[in-house]
């Protein structure tokens, strides 16, 4: 959030709640905020998310993803200098296309 966005908010807080009540309510928010991330930290505990979480990288690790990652971006490179030597050819070939019909018209 840029700090332009940041001072809107700031502005139409004061303008709906005031001076007064703002720093009651930014408190209020506050707590709001803090006692949720504390109950999401505690349901990913719950479940198990940590240990979920762990596996999947680990998992990643064992596969290879970052290999795979690393080879599909090779493939998608090769094919994309591929496309740009068809798109060439095709433009030459529209060219050469293009001067032969001119050679016959003449």
């Amino acid at each position: 959030m840029s700090s332009s966005e940041l001072l809107l908010i700031v502005v139409v807080a004061l303008l709906l709640f005031g001076g007064k009540r703002l720093p009651t309510i930014a408190r209020q928010a506050g707590r709001i905020l803090y006692q949720l991330r504390r109950h999401l930290e505690q349901f990913k505990h719950e479940i198990g998310w940590y240990d979920i979480d762990r596996d999947v990288n680990k998992f990643k690790k064992d596969i290879g993803v970052n290999k795979l990652k690393d080879d599909f971006s090779k493939v998608r490179r090769e094919f994309g200098s591929v496309n740009v030597d068809v798109n060439e050819d095709k433009e030459k070939s529209k060219s050469d296309q293009d001067d032969k019909m001119e050679e016959e018209k003449e």
